[in-house]
């Protein structure tokens, strides 16, 4: 099961995967998902919401593909 952690350039630990039900590895539920586009909301101040809703699709469409 994949578990990440996100580091500033100073390596300071930003996020890690590790939401409020446990590790959300590479986010496959609607709830992993939604965890995993508020990590990077969070770390990444430029990220605009029209990417985070296209790779909200994106891992949709993964997970529908199986």
């Amino acid at each position: 099961m994949p578990w990440f952690v996100i580091h500033d350039g100073e390596g300071a630990e930003l996020a890690d995967s590790n939401g409020p039900k446990g590790n959300i590895g590479c986010p496959n539920t609607d709830e992993e998902i939604e965890v995993f586009l508020k990590i990077l909301k969070k770390v990444c101040s430029t990220v605009k919401d029209d990417d985070l809703a296209t790779l909200q699709k994106s891992l949709v469409a993964h997970r529908e593909k199986k």
